[in-house]
């Protein structure tokens, strides 16, 4: 695999990702509902979670692919850097969903 091909990959995983935490955030707000009245959200957020955790396993399971094919070829400087960058994106992105639950 080229670079090309890891960068799309991550990109695959990194919006699984993001829509599985939103829907995970749905069935939060889904689950607080009065039983009666949120039964039928429930059961949907319940569906659509499990479909956006298996797209997101897929594809974390092609990423370690990719990164596995590829590990000879990178430097341990740009495997630390490509870390330290994937920690400050999920730091970004739990700050933002956080400040969206607090607007809400």
């Amino acid at each position: 695999m080229n670079e090309r091909e890891i960068i799309t990959a991550a990109l695959r995983w990194h919006n699984a990702r993001n829509h599985r935490l939103l829907v995970g955030a749905q069935k939060r707000r889904a689950d607080e509902l009065d039983a009666f009245t949120g039964l039928y959200l429930q059961v949907q957020t319940s569906r659509q979670l499990t479909h956006a955790k298996r797209v997101e396993q897929a594809a974390l399971r092609i990423l370690a692919k990719a990164c596995k094919e590829h590990r000879g070829h990178l430097e341990m400087v740009e495997d630390a850097d490509l870390v330290i960058e994937g920690r400050f994106i999920e730091i970004e992105m739990s700050a933002q969903s956080i400040q969206g639950e607090n607007d809400d």
